[in-house]
């Protein structure tokens, strides 16, 4: 085999070896770079029945909490611990079901034990809310649970105690008016005028006679 042709079948060989190691390098840092799951938290009010972030809560209303953590890899992600802050809650719900998370008061965070993720999969992990009667003190009655996502729900409005729906006062009750009316009232200055030109006339009457 002429030796030119050896030279080119080596580069050859060499430029498909570097392209594959090229490729694996390319692919090991795209599997890295998406090793951490997608996390997402949506909410469900139980009591109406609905997505909470579509209507208003109430008082008493169950509010269910659902967080996902998805694996967009083909590998497992090993040790995958859930932890998501529900500081926002407040006041303004009681927090019922917490489905074997623990509370860490330093972060007001809820916490699962670490799970393996599998590939291509997901995991997930609920808690449930009870909504509470809120009172003055709370001027922006919403409900922010974050989780790469945030939502956001309404509550009703607090109700200030011993403040009663604001009404247009009555008027006093007033009598129609009863006996004379106007007419009389013409009638009676008619009557004035009349007199008035009659004694004239007799004046002058009396002038001419004297």
């Amino acid at each position: 085999m002429p030796k030119r042709t050896l030279t080119v079948l080596y580069l050859s060989l060499v430029i498909v070896v570097v392209g594959l190691g090229w490729l694996a390098v390319i692919s090991q840092k795209h599997q890295s770079a998406t090793s951490t799951p997608i996390l997402s938290v949506t909410a469900f009010n139980q009591t109406k029945n609905a997505i909470a972030e579509s209507i208003t809560a109430s008082p008493q209303d169950l509010i269910l909490y659902t967080l996902s953590a998805e694996n967009p890899t083909n590998k497992v992600i090993a040790n995958y611990r859930m932890e998501v802050n529900i500081s926002d809650l407040g006041d303004k719900a009681t927090l019922i079901d917490a489905n074997g998370a623990s509370f860490d008061s330093s972060t007001s965070s809820l916490v699962w034990n670490s799970v393996d993720i599998p590939a291509s999969g997901s995991i997930q992990k609920q808690f449930s809310v009870k909504i509470n009667e809120l009172t003055a003190a709370n001027p922006n009655p919403v409900i922010k649970i974050s989780f790469n996502n945030v939502t956001t729900v309404g509550v009703s409005e607090a109700k200030i105690a011993g403040v009663a729906t604001t009404q247009k006062a009555s008027e006093p009750y007033k009598a129609p008016k009863t006996g004379p009316g106007i007419l009389p009232e013409l009638v009676f200055a008619l009557l004035c005028l009349i007199g008035a030109y009659a004694i004239r006339k007799l004046a002058n009457n009396s002038k001419g006679l004297t």
